[in-house]
């Protein structure tokens, strides 16, 4: 299984899709599970989002052993890290992303919980928390460069982790994503 994450809106869904069929595999997320197979215990309406029940969850992801799975989430694949042949860890700067979340016209509290969620790397821990736990190679791509290079960068198998974006974002980009993200706040 290669599994494909990131937060929401950078790229990994096209990223899995190249790499599933380059590599002449099936595609699926996690999203795409939970609601084919009935893995949910309820709705909560103020984020949009199912709350998933992670024991069925995980017990059904053994079933796809073979295939490129996409998530913005870890948690499940600790029970079948051993199934895991590689993490590709999709990043974008943060402005892109905001620009991207905000066309896709979401509440604005789940674009900024989104967007910090890139900027500070929440999910750096997980990635390499499931790296050493079961050595995995972790292959990180920026998600905004042409799709063929991101599927030939990830196929190389270089491992490469992790993008801090607070020291890569200039002063100038800084000021700008956190005056925008304030913004979002008060409306």
């Amino acid at each position: 299984m290669i599994v494909v994450v990131g937060v929401p809106g950078v790229g990994k869904t096209l990223l899995g899709v190249k790499i599933a069929k380059k590599l002449e595999r099936s595609f699926t997320t996690i999203s795409w599970i939970v609601l084919e197979k009935g893995l949910w215990r309820s709705y909560d309406w103020e984020t949009r989002s199912f709350v998933v029940d992670e024991n069925r969850l995980a017990e059904e992801l053994r079933r796809y052993y073979k295939s490129v799975v996409e998530t913005h989430w870890l948690k499940p694949f600790y029970t079948v890290g051993d199934m895991v042949e590689q993490i590709v860890f999709v990043r974008c700067n943060p402005l892109v992303l905001l620009k991207r979340l905000l066309r896709r016209e979401w509440p604005l509290e789940k674009i900024k919980e989104n967007v910090e969620a890139e900027l500070l790397g929440v999910l750096v821990e997980e990635v390499l928390g499931m790296e050493s736990r079961y050595n995995i190679p972790v292959v990180e791509v920026v998600g905004e460069g042409s799709l063929e290079e991101l599927v030939r960068e990830v196929l190389s198998g270089r491992r490469k982790c992790c993008i801090d974006w607070i020291s890569v974002l200039g002063e100038d980009e800084q000021d700008k994503l956190f005056s925008t993200l304030l913004s979002l706040q008060r409306k």
